[in-house]
């Protein structure tokens, strides 16, 4: 998805992926929503073009025989429950907070939401889990968090009846694939949001999910 896509000379060993770019005219999308995949001897990595313009510093050296391709990979969030208008939403900027994404579902419904307990269901980065103090974790598995371990399946629960919980939710920024569920009916009932989580996120999911407390109101 470059504008003059085609072969180039090979580079000088100054020249960075983002300058190959910008000499076949750039992307045709938007930042965010384009996947920069570079294949070189034989092994592949991707990152997305907008967290390569915001982090400059990870940008490779173009090689000889380098292969870079722009896939066009729109991001999205999911909400639904008790909202008005519960689907699939566009990640078209860099930052969507959770109360943001309740607006563009058209808010809560008043009579059915629980806002005590508004969920988002993620795969979390270890270094973060780290940063959770222990008291506001619950079903953590032993591994969760630790180094060089995989991005575990979190839960995280806001209680946006509270001052503490609205700052939180204003905050909290959405991630690609997010989902957002504003249930019905309070509850404590972690199992059954973990069993949701795997099911609707990831058939494949195995081992335990995290569930973090943003603001503790059980």
């Amino acid at each position: 998805t470059v504008r003059h896509p085609g072969r180039f000379p090979s580079p000088p060993a100054s020249e960075t992926l983002m300058q190959i770019i910008a000499e076949a005219g750039g992307s045709t999308g938007l930042a965010t929503n384009t996947r920069l995949q570079l294949t070189r001897a034989g092994r592949q990595v991707g990152i997305r073009l907008s967290d390569l313009l915001s982090f400059p510093q990870q940008d490779l050296h173009a090689r000889p025989g380098d292969y870079l391709n722009l896939v066009q990979d729109p991001r999205d969030f999911l909400i639904y429950g008790a909202v008005y208008k519960s689907g699939v939403y566009p990640l078209a900027v860099d930052k969507v907070t959770l109360t943001e994404a309740i607006g563009h579902a058209g808010g809560m419904i008043d009579a059915l939401a629980d806002s005590r307990g508004v969920f988002v269901f993620r795969y979390e980065y270890p270094r973060v889990l780290r940063g959770i103090p222990a008291d506001r974790v619950a079903s953590a598995p032993a591994s969760a968090g630790a180094a060089g371990s995989a991005m575990p399946p979190v839960i995280y629960r806001i209680d946006m009846k509270t001052a503490a919980g609205i700052f939180y939710a204003n905050a909290f920024q959405l991630r690609d694939k997010d989902l957002v569920f504003v249930p019905t009916a309070r509850t404590v009932d972690w199992q059954k949001y973990l069993d949701l989580f795997r099911m609707t996120a990831s058939p494949i999911t195995t081992g335990t999910t995290s569930a973090v407390e943003m603001e503790r109101a059980f």
